[in-house]
């Protein structure tokens, strides 16, 4: 658990709101009102009552700082440190932490291990006909467990990082060109461009200049756990369609929270970051935060999550081809579908 922690913001734990420290006072303080119970001859309910004043907490790294201990270093890390600590308390009789004593001594109790998968033995020569069932059963239960968390909204970041190539670009799925001459709008870059064609009438010796305006397009991509890979090169496609008409992109990826924010240049490869749970929220208050950089925001998702914030410009919300229509979502709403 401290090594799958460390991935998980302390709000979301159990008793990820007390330190170390406020946790220990709160467990003295139930455990003196306990003692004193004890005394005074409650009864096992009224026991039990008090005991239950103690919330569970889940083990922070930080709670253990004697250790020394590297972050995310994976389990087999930990529990050697831990199997060190344990035997350096045994050999010296040195103390640490109460937290760091507890967790010792859950050790040394055989609370927190390593799986050797020591039963794995107790299934060598089981029956043709029980393995069968056996498979049934687990491709049964994946199968379940698939279909009630490949859409479920998470609130845990992810810290995955992979490189999504499209081989070919094929046809887009919705009318870019339409929809940028729709939405030109005030958050645009001015430039000019020299012509030798045309004389300039206030400067004779210089080329005339002519004037234009450039479109600077917010484009949000949800990475979060529920979009595939297959959606992303979905997206990706559609992105290189919307570029060649010209505009300026700045792509911004996000799950939970904001993982990169930068320019596009027509590539046919991202490195995508995130695969965490889904929020909306972070890119609509970037976007208000810097309204007048952007033309408008598209954001590309499954839908498959909500949000409150209502964007002050315009937004276009852009559905995968196998996502459900969510009309809840602030501002306009498509599906890519040929």
């Amino acid at each position: 658990m401290m090594e799958i922690n460390q991935y998980i913001d302390n709000t979301w734990l159990p008793g990820g709101d007390y330190t170390a420290d406020e946790y220990k006072a709160l467990k003295d303080a139930v455990m003196a009102e306990h003692k004193l119970a004890i005394d005074n001859n409650a009864t096992p309910e009224e026991l039990k009552e008090i005991e239950a004043k103690i919330p569970m907490r889940g083990i922070m790294i930080d709670d253990y700082h004697e250790l020394n201990l590297d972050t995310k270093a994976g389990t087999k890390y930990y529990y050697k440190k831990l199997k060190e600590a344990q035997e350096e308390k045994e050999k010296n009789g040195t103390s640490g932490s109460d937290a760091m004593d507890q967790l010792l001594d859950d050790l040394e109790q055989g609370n927190h291990s390593c799986d050797d998968h020591a039963t794995w033995d107790e299934f060598e020569g089981i029956g043709e006909t029980e393995q069968k069932l056996m498979d049934r059963q687990i491709q049964r239960i994946l199968t379940e467990a698939k279909e009630q968390t490949e859409k479920k909204r998470g609130y845990v970041p992810g810290e995955m990082s992979s490189l999504i190539k499209i081989d070919q670009i094929v046809k887009q799925k919705f009318d870019w060109r339409g929809y940028v001459r729709r939405f030109t709008g005030t958050s645009t870059k001015v430039f000019t461009k020299k012509l030798q064609r045309k004389e300039n009438r206030r400067f004779p010796a210089f080329p005339g200049l002519k004037i234009k305006m450039r479109q600077h397009i917010l484009l949000a991509i949800d990475t979060s756990g529920s979009v595939s890979d297959s959606e992303l090169k979905e997206f990706m496609n559609e992105i290189h369609h919307i570029y060649k008409t010209g505009v300026d992109i700045t792509i911004i990826q996000c799950d939970t929270k904001i993982n990169s924010i930068e320019p596009y240049k027509g590539k046919n490869d991202l490195n995508i970051v995130g695969r965490g749970g889904t929020e909306f929220d972070p890119v609509l208050e970037y976007y208000d935060a810097n309204i007048r950089k952007y033309t408008s925001l598209v954001y590309f998702t499954d839908g498959e999550c909500y949000t409150r914030i209502k964007p002050k410009g315009k937004i276009l919300w852009v559905l995968s081809e196998r996502s459900s229509m969510n009309t809840e979502l602030p501002g306009k709403v498509i599906k890519l579908e040929l």
